[in-house]
C-alpha cells in the first residue's frame, strides 16, 4: 500500500512538472533555443540529513540527523553535474559523494553508524517545450529526463557494547522524470525537478524532488540554492547477509553554474 501511494505521489509529480509544457505550448510562444552546443558544469554541495533504517543482518538501526547536525556529522562531500545539449536533445551526469556518522538507536540501546555513499546519476534529456512567458516574455521550458542511479554504499553500525556490523552494497535503479525551469526576472529564475524509479529492478522504489532558484551573475555564471530530498527504499539477501537501507536524504543545495 505505501509503494503504491509512494508511485501515485510521483506520478502526480511528474503531470505537475510536465502540466507546464501543455499550458505554454497552447500559447504559440516563439521558441528561444539557440544552435550549436550548449555546456554546463555546475559543482555543488548537499548538506543532506538523513532519516531512516538500516539493517546488516541481525543488526538493525534507526535514527535521524537534522540540518542543524549535519555539519557536525558530514566527515566530507561533494557533488557535480554536467549537461550537454544541442536542439532539443542532451545528456546529463550527475555524481554525488558523502561520508556521514551519527548516533543512532538499535535493541541494545546507543550505537553509531557510518556511512560512505556514491551517487552517480547518468541519462538522456528530451526538451519538450521552451518559449516565452509573462508581459515581459521572459523565458520558460520544460524537460523530460531518462536513465539511471547508480548507488554504491559501505555502511556499519557500531553498538555501544557489542560487535560491529559491516555491509557493502552496490545496485542500479532506471529512473524518469521531468524538470522545469523558468524566468521571473532577467536575473532570477525557478527549476524544479522530480524523478521516480527503482521499480524492483535495484531499490524496490526511489524518488526524489529538488527545487532550485538561481541568479544570473553574467552570461555564463548562476549561482544556485534550494533543496533536495531523495527517497531510497533497499534490501538485498536474507538472515546473516540481509541489507536494508530505507532511508531518506534530504536538505540544502549550495552551488553554481558556468556555461560554455
Amino acid at each position: 500500500m505505501q509503494k503504491r501511494i509512494r508511485m501515485s505521489a510521483a506520478v502526480g509529480l511528474l503531470v505537475i512538472l510536465g502540466s507546464g509544457a501543455s499550458v505554454a505550448a497552447e500559447e504559440g510562444r516563439t521558441a528561444h533555443r539557440g544552435e550549436g552546443w550548449d555546456f554546463m558544469i555546475a559543482p555543488y554541495l548537499w548538506l543532506a540529513g538523513v532519516d531512516g533504517d538500516v539493517s546488516i543482518g541481525a543488526t538493525a538501526a534507526s535514527g535521524s540527523v537534522d540540518f542543524g547536525d549535519v555539519l557536525n556529522n558530514l566527515d566530507a562531500g561533494g557533488s557535480a553535474y554536467f549537461s550537454a545539449r544541442k536542439d532539443k536533445r542532451g545528456i546529463y551526469v550527475d555524481a554525488t559523494f558523502m561520508e556521514v556518522s551519527a548516533p543512532v538507536t538499535v535493541a541494545g540501546g546507543a550505537a553509531t553508524t557510518a556511512a560512505r555513499m556514491q551517487l552517480y546519476e547518468v541519462g538522456g534529456l528530451y526538451r519538450t517545450y521552451e518559449g516565452y512567458a509573462g508581459a515581459d516574455g521572459l523565458p520558460v521550458s520544460t524537460d523530460l529526463f531518462f536513465g539511471g542511479r547508480f548507488v554504491s554504499l559501505d555502511a556499519s553500525v557500531q553498538p555501544a557494547v557489542g560487535v560491529k556490523a559491516q555491509g557493502s552494497e552496490s545496485w542500479f535503479d532506471p529512473i524518469i522524470g521531468a524538470s522545469h525551469h523558468r524566468d521571473f526576472t532577467k536575473k532570477f529564475t525557478i527549476s524544479t525537478s522530480g524523478d521516480f524509479g527503482g521499480l524492483g529492478i535495484g531499490s524496490d522504489f526511489t524518488w526524489s524532488l529538488r527545487v532550485m532558484g538561481g541568479y544570473r551573475m553574467t552570461d555564463h555564471t548562476n549561482v544556485w540554492f534550494g533543496y533536495r530530498y531523495l527517497d531510497i527504499d533497499y534490501d538485498h539477501g536474507t538472515g546473516t547477509g540481509k541489507f536494508v537501507y530505507d532511508v531518506a536524504l534530504h536538505g540544502p543545495i549550495l552551488g553554481a553554474s558556468f556555461h560554455f
